[in-house]
Parts: structure tokens; C-alpha cells; sequence
């Protein structure tokens, strides 16, 4: 027996350890990012449904939870969606594109355009319910699509900044 031979098994299973390390880190760090971004996607979401219904039920005058149709509250609502949308910009790559921007644009001036916050809408001109609900929908499917595309695990969080 040579040196060299017994010298190969020992290189094998030092270089076979440090590879199972770095594969159970990196698997853990991807479990912890996708988790974490799966809950953020959720809450994102459960917010635009919020701030829609909230807005309808303020162009339909309903009093039966005068929480919910305060002007005040509702613009709450509308600066939680927008500080949500730019924290997850600032943690991952590729969430703010232009479309998630425009829609949620859209999505901000159906829930509190037209003559905000007074409740009297022009002539001929109905309550903007069709258009929250459809701008939302359209601003959560933009938001689902940069969850889908945010899954490349690797370069998808952002470096923070020292």
C-alpha cells in the first residue's frame, strides 16, 4: 500500500462532506426565501382584496361597518398596499417591473379617483365597482406573475446594501 492510495479515500469523503454541507445550506437558505416570500405574496394579495372591498363598499354608501368606508381608512389601506409593493421591491429582483406599477396605478385611481373622498359621483356616471374589482384582479395576476418569475432561487434576492 502506497501513501498516495489511502491519501484518495480521504480526499473523496473530505470533498463529498464539504459538498453535502453546501447543498444543505443552500437548500435551507432557498426553503427559508421561498417561504417567505410565498407568505409576502399572500399577505400582498389579501391586502388588494381589502382595499378593494373597502372602496366598494365606500361608492355604494354601505354603513354597515363604518370602519371600512371612512376615507381616511381607505387611504390607510391604499399606503399599506404602497409601502408593501415598494418593501418587496427593495428584497427582490424583478418584482417591480412596469406592469405591477401601471396596475397597481390603475388600481389606486379606480379605488380612489373620480372625486374622492366626496361620495357623489357625476351624472350618468355610476359607481367605479366594475373597474376596482377588475383593476384588482389585474394587479393581483401581475403580482402572481413576478411570484412565478421570482423562483430562480439564486438570483432572485437582492444583495443588501451596506
Amino acid at each position: 500500500m502506497s501513501a498516495d492510495f489511502s491519501f484518495i479515500p480521504l480526499l473523496t469523503g473530505v470533498v463529498g462532506a464539504v459538498l453535502g454541507v453546501w447543498i444543505t445550506i443552500s437548500r435551507t437558505k432557498y426553503t427559508a426565501y421561498s417561504a417567505d416570500f410565498s407568505k409576502r405574496m399572500e399577505q400582498l394579495t389579501a391586502l388588494v382584496d381589502k382595499l378593494g372591498e373597502c372602496a366598494c363598499r365606500y361608492w355604494i354608501k354601505d354603513v354597515s361597518d363604518k370602519l371600512k368606508v371612512e376615507a381616511d381608512y381607505i387611504l390607510g389601506l391604499r399606503s399599506s398596499l404602497s409601502v408593501a409593493i415598494d418593501a418587496l421591491n427593495k428584497d427582490y429582483k424583478g418584482f417591480n417591473g412596469k406592469q405591477i406599477l401601471d396596475a397597481f396605478g390603475k388600481f389606486n385611481t379606480a379605488c380612489t379617483g373620480h372625486n374622492f373622498p366626496s361620495r357623489e359621483m357625476e351624472p350618468g356616471h355610476p359607481a367605479p365597482l366594475a373597474e376596482i374589482l377588475n383593476t384588482a384582479e389585474n394587479l393581483k395576476c401581475e403580482i402572481l406573475r413576478a411570484r412565478k418569475n421570482n423562483y430562480r432561487w439564486r438570483d432572485a434576492v437582492r444583495n443588501p446594501k451596506a
